[in-house]
């Protein structure tokens, strides 16, 4: 199966000023932002007061298209930022144009600093198709699959088929400091998915486009 790609998740974060709409009637912002991009679900006031506000599928208008937003999600983080979050299923490009719009529209409507205090952050979740197996990069560990087999063949399970590495994941080190840290890029094989498709799941912290050129480049040094 060749090289393909398929957007399952594009998020991205914004930090804003701490505790940004505090000045702002809480009953009118919900209504306001429901009624400007049409969410079909909202939160109420006390779930508001009580845990992050989300509204979900909405719609925005980009040239002559209609951006379906699955998600909006505001908080407060402590009092270091208020997060304002947007995910799609098209791209990162789309998050970021509708809070390009919903931060300049009520920033303006109710005259708030919608200065960002810290950089933006994105989460991409992607389902790839490889046109081969990670596996044939582990070579090394091949050895560790086999003996893995070998122990539970010895159990009785003489069918059990052979462990192979099934993903990989990249970290950074913690630093407390580092505001907004990265999450976590991985790859693993997807779950139901017959291991012949070479089907995987994928998450970086990045833009979609940037996360599929790394799944492009993978895809070329899985390659034989």
């Amino acid at each position: 199966m060749s090289f393909a790609v398929r957007v399952l998740r594009a998020a991205s974060f914004r930090a804003l000023r701490p505790r940004l709409f505090d000045s702002v009637i809480l009953a009118e912002l919900i209504e306001t932002i429901k009624t400007q991009y049409n969410f079909r679900q909202v939160p109420t006031i006390q779930e508001v007061a009580e845990k992050p506000a989300l509204f979900g599928f909405g719609e925005i208008r980009r040239d002559s298209e209609a951006i379906t937003i699955e998600q909006l999600t505001v908080s407060y983080v402590g009092i270091q930022a208020t997060s304002v979050t947007a995910s799609t299923r098209t791209s990162t490009d789309d998050s970021d144009f509708f809070l390009d719009e919903l931060i300049a529209w009520v920033g303006k409507k109710y005259r708030l600093d919608t200065s960002p205090v810290f950089a933006p952050s994105y989460h991409s979740v992607l389902e790839v198709n490889f046109e081969a197996p990670i596996s044939q990069r582990f070579t090394e560990l091949r050895s560790i699959g086999q003996e893995m087999t070998s122990y539970i063949r010895s159990y009785g399970l003489q069918t059990c088929p052979e462990f192979e590495v099934e993903g990989f994941s990249m970290h950074i080190e913690p630093t407390p400091t580092l505001i907004p840290s990265p999450l976590a890029f991985s790859v693993q094989r997807r779950l139901g998915a017959p291991y012949a498709e070479n089907k995987y799941f994928s998450q970086a912290p990045l833009k979609t486009k940037d996360h599929e050129t790394i799944l492009k480049h993978l895809d070329q040094i899985l390659s034989p």
